[in-house]
Parts: C-alpha cells; sequence; structure tokens
C-alpha cells in the first residue's frame, strides 16, 4: 500500500550482470546509501551481489537483499537469500495453453494472467 518513490528505482541501463555491477557502486557509495536492495530476477542478483563483495559489503550486516525470482543458487548461497519466487510451472503451463490455442486457430483476445507469487524468507533480510 506505499507509494512508488521513483527517485528509489534505478534502471542498470541494460539487462545484464555486468550493469547491475556497474550501477550498484553509486548506490552504495552514496552520502545516503540504501539500507536494501530489491533486484528484479536471477542476472540483476548475481551482478549486484558482486558488486556489493567488491565493496566488501556483508548481507544482511550492511545491506538488506531481496531478490525478485527464486532460483536454486540462492538457497544454497550464505545467508541464503530472500526471494520473491514466481508459480514457474504454472507459466509454463498457461503460456502452453495459451501458444496451443494460437496453433489451433483459436482467436481469444488478448488477456493477462495473475498468478501468486510467494516470499520465501532465507536470511537476507536484517531484522529491526
Amino acid at each position: 500500500g506505499l507509494p512508488v518513490d521513483p527517485r528509489l528505482t534505478l534502471q542498470a541501463g541494460s539487462y545484464s550482470a555486468l550493469a547491475a555491477q556497474a550501477v550498484v557502486p553509486h548506490l552504495m557509495l552514496a552520502s545516503d546509501p540504501p539500507t536494501a536492495l530489491f533486484t528484479t530476477d536471477g542476472t540483476m542478483s548475481e551482478g549486484a551481489m558482486r558488486a556489493l563483495t567488491e565493496l566488501k559489503l556483508s548481507i544482511p550486516r550492511d545491506l538488506s537483499l531481496i531478490c525478485f525470482d527464486d532460483l536454486d543458487w540462492m538457497s544454497f548461497h550464505r545467508p541464503g537469500i530472500t526471494t520473491v519466487a514466481q508459480p514457474r510451472l504454472a507459466m509454463g503451463e498457461a503460456a502452453a495453453r495459451m501458444l496451443l490455442e494460437r496453433i489451433r486457430g483459436e482467436d481469444y483476445p488478448p488477456r493477462t494472467v495473475l498468478m501468486p507469487a510467494e516470499l520465501i524468507e532465507r536470511g537476507s533480510v536484517a531484522r529491526l
């Protein structure tokens, strides 16, 4: 229910781990660095984590981290990375159904399918 403050969002400029790695130091070396990062997926999370390692910052002691998209490595990294997991199997099934509809020539209007996400807490968020 909180309004989005556009000053708190940052685009890396391109979709790559290297782009994320390049932008994170600008955030962390600012006069008022964030206390938490939310990365959009595994690729951007990898780049952000590489930058945090180079800056010798500790998760979650120095910075909390939550990643969107739950990848296998996030569960065995120490600390485990808290994620917002998507229902990948259900997403694939829905996409396949819609593709088969198109192949069969069925003319459904474009539609949006909303699926629930799940917060998986693993230890990368500092407790207040």
